[in-house]
């Protein structure tokens, strides 16, 4: 059993790809915004999590029987984790509409509760991430122009960017950009050789 356990280890080191993170710009940039939105990521994860608790308590107490029947072919809504299951998948468009289309062979009023579940969870909740995403990579895009053309660091609508953004932009110089674009060189250089072996 030793040797299982140090093949797994092994398979861990697909990890050290990590490491380029620390070492390419652009990646460390994304991170840094990323992190920097975890407060925003938090509370649009608790409000998802609120709308599938709702979701499995109805979902559990309407359709619980409906597999003891066998009006299903598959448990969807026996218990509250079934059903939770069930949600998630739905929430992922994993062939939602099969589930849904068994329930409403017996119920024909629950298409309505399965069109909001998902327009709710697929559609809003999932484009909303989206949102807070694309908004503090656009914050890191115009803090980093703004220091590379010298300009005072502002949002459109007259905003500051987070310091914590900021400190991690530096005004590009001449030098700095050579020291770039050799050290990219010197990177490209490095992957045509490897790729060469």
């Amino acid at each position: 059993w030793i040797s299982i356990k140090v093949h797994l280890l092994k398979a861990f080191r697909v990890f050290r790809a990590l490491r380029l993170i620390s070492r390419v710009e652009i990646l460390r940039n994304i991170v840094v915004a990323l992190f920097s939105i975890i407060p925003q990521l938090t509370a649009i994860f608790f409000l998802l999590m609120l709308v599938i608790y709702i979701y499995a308590v109805m979902f559990t107490q309407l359709f619980k029987d409906m597999y003891e029947k066998g009006q299903t072919s598959t448990d969807f809504f026996g218990r509250i984790d079934y059903t939770f299951f069930t949600l998630f998948q739905i929430l992922c468009l994993d062939e939602w509409a099969s589930v849904s289309r068994e329930v409403m062979v017996v119920y024909k009023w629950s298409w309505v509760l399965f069109m909001i579940f998902v327009v709710m969870t697929a559609f809003v909740v999932v484009n909303l991430l989206i949102a807070v995403i694309c908004d503090a990579v656009h914050v890191l895009r115009t803090a980093e122009r703004a220091m590379l053309l010298g300009y005072d660091v502002q949002l459109d609508g007259g905003d500051k960017i987070p310091k914590h953004i900021v400190r991690n932009v530096e005004v590009l110089t001449d030098e700095k950009i050579e020291k770039k674009v050799n050290e990219l060189q010197r990177m490209l250089d490095e992957m045509v050789e490897t790729q060469e072996c």
